[in-house]
């Protein structure tokens, strides 16, 4: 016979896989999976290992029946349903997540749930329309990122880039960068790395980490990030806009389209109404080609009031997009 030790390791095991809030099981039925599995015990052997288990830490419920047999059902887990659906259907949409990884990381999280639930989320999971990234070394290099992130050295890596027949080849063929890491992070559905370029050194630099090619980690120390480095705010201004100069803009839009500026910008700006169809709001952002498409895509719902070097700047913007179009 197994020892009492396996034997205990056998019953978290099975209760954490088999049971949870809504699905218990007897103490007769343990012992018949005991025996099964060639370990002896009881009634009492199995209440025992249960209060031994309840007094390592692990959240069991127990409910004594009436001249039936007691039921035991695993509830101590570390995440909620909804928890892991969130984190499940996160992993469905990420576009820099291949395929393959894709439905690999949806098995593991929905193997924090009972087979019961599993089912239902695996079940519940729909294929996302985007196009999903075929690069297969993503984890092989996050890992090295987060080495180098560690022990704050610089990587050299080279870059891809696509051609005309959408095929991948390097970047400014096949220039190295020197790059100080600082964090990654994760925008709408791609992964960036975040750090300084050797050749960039006045500011913040975000590279996708799909279109990164295997970094090296150098033994030169990388350059700490500046004083202010905020993940969060540079997020908020360069991402959301991407690359450009830093402004402060006071936008013009109509009372429906606050929720757009919401989901743009967060809660945390400044607004006051102008007319009873109409609000300005005064956003930082960094100024570029991304943050006049932005504007553009409302076409005329939103104007720029100021300042008036980013309005006239706007307007030529538009000026030589109407002039291609013309041609």
């Amino acid at each position: 016979m197994a020892s009492n030790k396996g034997r205990i390791l056998f019953l978290l095991q099975y209760l954490q896989e088999n049971t949870d809030e809504y699905h218990a099981v007897s103490s007769t039925e343990l012992v018949e999976l005991y025996a099964a599995n060639g370990f002896n015990g009881n009634r009492k052997t199995v209440r025992d290992d249960i209060q031994e288990l309840i007094a390592a830490g692990y959240d069991i419920y127990e409910e004594i029946g009436s001249g039936v047999s007691t039921t035991y059902s695993y509830v101590g887990r570390i995440f909620d349903l909804p928890e892991i659906k969130m984190l499940i259907d996160a992993v469905s949409s990420a576009r820099f997540i291949s395929s393959t990884s894709s439905k690999e990381l949806i098995d593991k999280l929905a193997k924090l749930a009972s087979r019961h639930t599993k089912e239902k989320l695996t079940a519940m999971v729909y294929p996302s329309d985007r196009v999903m990234t075929a690069n297969q070394r993503l984890y092989y290099v996050i890992d090295i990122i987060q080495q180098a992130i560690h022990a704050k050295k610089k990587i050299r890596f080279q870059y891809l880039d696509y051609n005309i027949q959408k095929e991948l080849i390097l970047h400014n063929d096949g220039e190295y960068y020197d790059f100080s890491p600082y964090c990654c992070a994760w925008n709408g559905d791609r992964y960036y790395l975040l750090g300084r370029l050797d050749k960039r050194p006045d500011g913040i630099n975000p590279f996708r980490i799909d279109l990164m090619c295997t970094p090296e980690i150098l033994k030169e120390d990388a350059v700490p990030p500046p004083e202010d480095f905020n993940p969060a705010e540079y997020a908020a201004k360069v991402f959301r806009m991407f690359n450009g100069t830093d402004e402060k803009v006071t936008l013009e839009a109509e009372n429906r389209l606050m929720k757009k500026f919401i989901d743009r910008f967060g809660e945390d700006f400044r607004s006051w109404k102008v007319s009873d169809t109409s609000f300005r709001a005064e956003v930082e952002v960094a100024v570029s080609p991304t943050f006049y498409a932005w504007v553009s895509e409302y076409s005329g719902q939103i104007r720029i009031v100021a300042p008036d070097s980013v309005r006239s700047a706007y307007i030529e913007h538009l000026e030589k997009l109407l002039s291609s179009a013309k041609k």
